[in-house]
Order: C-alpha cells, then structure tokens, then sequence
C-alpha cells in the first residue's frame, strides 16, 4: 500500500532548530578531534594482510563455474566465460520475443529456456530467478571475485578521510560521498523511485531465522550447520548449492536463494569471511518480492566506514567502495587508447564497467601513486579537476535532495538508520559550493530494535522525508562565484582533517 506524505505527519519529530547542531558542531572542527578517528594514527591500517575480506577460500574458480553453469553441456562449462555464441545448428526461435531457445529433458518432456542474449549461454532457472531479482551485475562479480584484487593502501588512506558524524569525505576544498543513485547504477540493483516508499525494503519484526532457511532446506542436520547464534554461515550453504546442482535436483527457487544468499554474504554485506549477519539475511525475502535494497546496501557500507574511521573493523561493500574510486578517483575514459589498462585488470570495473561508460582501454590517474604515504599525499593535496565530480554514466541523472534545512534524509537499513548528507557535496549534485551546511540533529546512526514502537515511528517518518524530498538534475558543468568558493573554503579547512604534523 502506498503511503501519502501526510499519512504519518504526526509521526514526525519536530525540528529543533538550529541551536542543536551548533551545539554538535563544535566537535566537527577537526576531525583528530573525534575521538580514537584514524586519521590521528597514521600508523593503523585496516585489516593490512587480515583474512577478512581475503580471497574467499571457497569461491574458487572451479566450484564457482560448477555453481554458475548446472543445465549446460560439460564441454561448454570448460570453457571461457567470455566465449563467443557456440557455432551450431540453426536453434529454436521463440516466435514471440524472437529469442533463440534451448532445450532441457525433464521427466515430462522438453522444457525450453531463453539464451543470454549478451553471451549466447543458455540461462540456468534458478539463475534466471536471479536475474528477475536485478542481480545480474552481482552474480557477474562473485563469479569474477577471485580475479579481483583489493588495494588496501588506498582504501585505508581513503577512509582517513571519512568523517563519522557528516557520513562524507572531507577533501582539501570539497566533501565528497556515495550517493545512492550511483551505487543503484554501479551495482545494477532496482532502483528507488519517489511514490514507491511501500517497496523499500525494512523490517522492524524479530528475525526468525529458521523460518528464512527452512525455504531452502528442511533438514535439521543443514540448518544446524548454516547458522550460529548470530551469524549465518555461508560456506555450508555454498556446499548445499554445489550438491544440489550436482545432484540435478530442480529445486530451483530454493537454489536461487540460497545462492543470493552466498552473493550477499561476499558482495553487498560482508561482514567476515564465511559469514552473514542474521539482520542482513532478512532482505533475502524483500529481493525474492522485487522491493529496493539499495538503501540498506549503502547504509550497511556507511557504517562500515565509520567503523573503520574509529579504529573498529572495516565492513559493508568494499566492492562498491572500489567502483566509486575507481569512477571518480582513478580511471579516466579515454577513447583513442588502443592498449589495455594494466592497472584496471584487477579492478571491479573490469568486470562491470560497460554499464558505466568505462573499459579497460582507460587512462589511470593514480597509476604512479604506490604505498600508504603516497595515497596520503595524493589525497591530501586532490582538487576539484582531479576528482571526476560527473562521470559519464550520471550525466542527466536525476537524484533525491532533501526538501529543506531540518528534513536530513536518512537511509533505511537492516539494522540502523543511517543520516545521509548529500546535500553538503555541492559539486556531486550539481550545484555551485556555497557554505558548510551544519550538522543535522539526527544521531549520524541510530540503531535500530524490533518490536519497539519508537524506532518504528522513526523509521515511517523518515519513509516520509524520502516522499516529500526535491529533485535535481546532475550538470555536467558547474558555474562558481570565486568570492563565494573562497569563504566556503575558509570554512571546509576547520572541518576537514588534521592529522598530528600534518
């Protein structure tokens, strides 16, 4: 059921004003002013050399092609991903859609099947359902995951940066963040769409996490293996999907969400190898029913950065993370360029970058930037030129703005809402810089319980915000008063970092 904008007016905390920002605005002056913030020990790094988020030991290539090719031919499963349409005879045409088709025995005959129309592959059922959920980009890079590599040197550097209460990096003269329109674009996930507040997915009930799986399998013995106390384990379900496509069960639905389920687990929430939290486990109903997890999905990474900017442990999307970096900070298209770029052969946007107007033949920026100390140099000294404020894939984009002063948005997560201050990156949504907006009174995350009433009135006033929130259309070109820059520059220098001997 679609919500009005005055369904829950009075579900709506009021606005206090200006004086309580300013109040909380004098711990924003520095950010070695917020307490345990890494950028105040250059000698911590996050998670140099850890397990967590290693290559996943059982996401190998082998168990991941059997995985992603049950239903076709072995000899065809050998071979590249990246394999031309196979040369054969004239197929079956669907005299609807006019897409060739395949055939599959079943006890009761023939069952045909569309191809992929991108590869010429014939498409699995449970990956179709997949597909149908708007995962296709990242079932593309958990196949591709143990080709990736993570460059930690400039994601922690990056995440000095990040600042806990604006939920923005503070650069020398800009803020910049992750909107949730590029992370829908950069990650292929559903969109969100103002009017359809009732698709977004939340959920304030107890988790019952049996009842999730019990979808999958019915088994004690499985269901004891997949779960703990308050994690879900993933290496056992992965097991159970490569026994079910071995075994040729055709329990494909049940196939397909345990399969979102391991995607989650590596892609969208990582919180440690081999794991899955059970809040974050929740959404695999709400993608099965065709509703948003963007907003959970950047809420999560949100948090995550925050962890890592506090000297906690880093989670949330790195994969995400990387394809902002590499869209705005690290690659340039370029179209004369006839060789490929060595330094992206590793990178996700190789993977999944055609849907972003980028490819391998692209300029790297950073290519010369090597080491921790180098990232820090290079971040400390960034301008606006070298920071790509619109790439191709945005342009003409419209995104979400917050109505008015006192109205932040908030994303809507798994386990917290999460404040999202888009509104002070000026540049990235197309506007000229002005002034330093002041803190929102909102908590930056407030965590979120079930069964409590007024975390469920928060989170319908917040679904309320999203409804009546403005619009506006990215330019490509922004026009800047110099007298105006120069005193939001006066102001950003008491927000951004200052590391002890900086």
């Amino acid at each position: 059921m679609k919500r009005s904008f005055s369904a829950f007016q009075d579900d709506i905390k009021p606005y206090v004003g200006p004086k309580a920002a300013r109040v909380s605005y004098a711990e924003l002056q520095r950010l070695s002013f917020v307490p345990e913030h890494i950028c105040a020990r250059p000698e911590l790094q996050i998670l140099p050399g850890h397990r967590r988020f290693s290559k996943v030991p059982w996401n190998n290539p082998q168990e991941t092609t059997e995985l992603f090719s049950f239903g076709r031919p072995k000899e065809e499963k050998l071979k590249s991903h990246h394999h031309l349409q196979r040369e054969a005879t004239a197929p079956t045409v669907n005299v609807v859609n006019r897409r060739p088709l395949h055939r599959q025995r079943e006890s009761g005959g023939v069952r045909e099947y569309p191809r992929d129309p991108a590869t010429g592959r014939k498409r699995t059922v449970y990956t179709h359902h997949l597909r149908e959920w708007g995962l296709t980009t990242v079932l593309t890079l958990v196949k591709q995951y143990h080709k990736i590599v993570h460059v930690w040197d400039s994601i922690t550097a990056l995440a000095e940066l990040w600042h806990p209460q604006t939920h923005t990096f503070i650069f020398p003269g800009f803020e910049a963040t992750i909107l949730l329109e590029e992370l829908e674009l950069m990650l292929g996930l559903s969109k969100y769409k103002r009017g359809e507040e009732h698709a977004l997915s939340y959920t304030m009930a107890p988790i019952n996490v049996w009842s999730i799986l019990e979808e999958i399998t019915t088994k004690k013995t499985d269901l004891y293996s997949m779960t703990s106390r308050s994690h879900v384990h993933l290496l056992p379900i992965s097991q159970w999907v490569v026994s079910q496509c071995k075994r040729k069960t055709g329990n494909h639905l049940a196939i397909a969400k345990a399969t979102a389920i391991y995607i989650y687990g590596v892609i969208l929430f990582p919180t440690e190898d081999d794991a899955i939290s059970l809040p974050n486990l929740s959404i695999i109903d709400s993608v099965s029913e065709g509703m948003s997890i963007a907003q959970a999905v950047l809420g999560y990474l949100y948090a995550g950065l925050s962890s890592a900017a506090t000297g906690g442990s880093f989670y949330g999307s790195i994969i995400a993370l990387e394809l902002w970096m590499g869209m705005h900070i690290q690659f340039r298209t370029m179209d004369n360029l006839s060789t490929e770029c060595k330094s992206m052969l590793h990178h996700p946007l190789t993977f999944v970058g055609a849907p972003l107007y980028m490819t391998p033949q692209a300029w790297c920026k950073t290519a010369q930037v090597k080491g921790m100390k180098e990232w820090r140099d290079y971040f400390k000294t960034m301008t606006v030129t070298e920071f790509d404020m619109s790439p191709r894939f945005l342009h003409n984009k419209m995104i979400y703005l917050p109505q008015r002063t006192g109205l932040a948005l908030r994303l809507i997560g798994n386990k917290a809402l999460v404040l999202y201050n888009l509104d002070r990156c000026h540049l990235q949504c197309g506007d000229a810089r002005t002034v330093v907006p002041l803190l929102s009174h909102y908590p930056p995350i407030q965590e979120l319980k079930r069964n409590d009433d007024q975390d469920e009135r928060d989170v319908r006033s917040t679904i309320v915000h999203w409804e009546g929130c403005t619009t506006s259309l990215l330019q490509a070109e922004v026009v800047e008063d110099e007298d105006v820059t120069r005193e939001y520059l006066e102001a950003l220098k008491r927000v951004r970092s200052a590391a002890p001997g900086a």
